[in-house]
């Protein structure tokens, strides 16, 4: 009697246990199934989840095993056919269902793990492209005090270079967004998507002031290198010009012609101040207030030379202009000798054939002493035609090679 009293009580006690660790098993099941389903939570404390879900497993599996224990003990007094079968399924079901979930969790927490390494790789080029935003603008907001040509090419290059590292950074982000992409395959990013996004943003408007500066100190440098070209050249055409006056050979050329090449060096001098003016005002925009060197002085040693150049061709334009003015009264002068010999040309014609005239045997034949007075006037009228002449061709010749006009001219006596 007593032993069938212990036999119903481990009977009722069996079948307590199991109906409690069914119970107490399906409702973690449940809890672990969401924990394993669950896109919601950050790497981080996601694996910090599944880790505490995980550490309970041992203690559900034991759970499981006394559960099982029990419905067999339950099968074994049961003389319900029916019962036996929900209690074998119930066991059955609770195992495959149990193990299929410590797999799942398993392999979350494996997923999880690389999501977490994703992240740690992803604040790791975060890090880098914040510190090179960071250093960039440290770069932008310095100074661009430029003396010369060579510090503004200078600066030019290492704006260049800065810009070129832009495209690592590119490549960051880029790699950011992958690393995104995989934690997303796994579960929520966090607040990743939105950091990105702000070092993006970052990085285009550094890249955008980069590349503007970088421009601007480009179109400076090739405008100062043009500038310091056309100054240059300009030199070059001054000592070459100023050569070429004094030449021999320029010397020899007539009037005309050397009083045309010093109207065109006037003209051509007022042209190359007029390019020199230009190209140091256009230089200087880039030192305005607006300008990329708007914080440097400005082109000193250009506009100091540009001044040199300058009071060059002042003095080389006040001295072609002096001997312009000198040849054009040389070549006055000229013209009007050469209209003289040419009117007492025609007068020595004319005395000539006076002269001819008086000397035939029928002029005045009856008065010989008149004639003989007539030749000799003719003689000295004749010789003194020959000598005004040759006075003014000498003259003219003189002009030529001087260049200058008479202070006293040659006049009729």
């Amino acid at each position: 009697m007593e032993e069938k009293e212990r036999e119903w009580k481990r009977a009722r006690t069996a079948r307590s246990e199991y109906a409690s660790d069914v119970e107490d098993v399906q409702a973690w099941l449940r809890a672990a199934e969401l924990t394993a389903r669950d896109r919601t939570l950050a790497p981080e404390p996601y694996r910090e989840r599944l880790v505490a879900t995980r550490a309970e497993v041992p203690n559900v599996a034991d759970r499981v095993e006394r559960l099982t224990r029990n419905a067999r003990a339950i099968v074994e007094g049961s003389r319900d056919a029916g019962e036996r079968q929900l209690v074998q399924s119930t066991v059955s079901a609770l195992s495959e269902q149990f193990a299929a979930v410590c797999s799942e969790l398993e392999a979350r927490q494996a997923a999880v793990e690389d999501a977490c390494d994703a992240v740690a790789r992803f604040l790791t080029l975060l890090e880098k492209v914040l510190l090179w935003v960071e250093t960039q603008r440290a770069f932008l907001a310095r100074p661009l005090p430029l003396a010369d040509l060579q510090e503004a090419q200078q600066k030019q290059t290492e704006y260049g270079n800065a810009l070129k590292s832009c495209k690592q950074q590119a490549k960051n982000l880029a790699d950011m967004a992958k690393e995104i992409e995989a934690i997303e395959r796994v579960t929520s990013p966090g607040d990743l998507p939105s950091r990105l996004e702000a070092a993006e943003n970052a990085t285009v408007d550094v890249e955008k002031r980069l590349a503007k500066t970088n421009g601007l100190l480009q179109e400076l440098a090739e405008e100062w290198e043009r500038c310091e070209r056309k100054l240059k050249d300009a030199g070059h055409w001054l000592e070459a010009t100023s050569r070429t006056l004094e030449t021999p050979q320029n010397a020899k050329k007539p009037l005309r012609d050397r009083l045309a090449l010093r109207e065109k060096l006037i003209n051509d001098i007022s042209t190359q101040k007029t390019k020199i003016s230009y190209a140091v005002e256009k230089l200087n925009v880039h030192f305005g207030p607006d300008g990329v060197a708007a914080q440097s002085r400005g082109p000193e040693g250009v506009e100091a030379a540009a001044r040199a150049l300058g009071g060059s061709l002042d003095a080389l334009a006040q001295q072609t202009g002096a001997q312009a003015v000198a040849l054009a009264a040389a070549l006055a002068q000229v013209e009007a000798y050469c209209a003289d010999v040419a009117r007492l040309r025609a007068q020595l014609l004319q005395a000539e054939q006076q002269l001819r005239h008086a000397a035939q045997p029928n002029y005045s034949p009856r008065e010989p002493e008149r004639a003989q007075q007539t030749q000799q006037e003719c003689r000295e009228r004749v010789k003194s035609l020959q000598s005004k002449i040759q006075a003014r061709n000498e003259r003219v010749k003189l002009l030529v090679q001087r260049g200058s006009p008479d202070a006293e001219p040659l006049r009729d006596a």
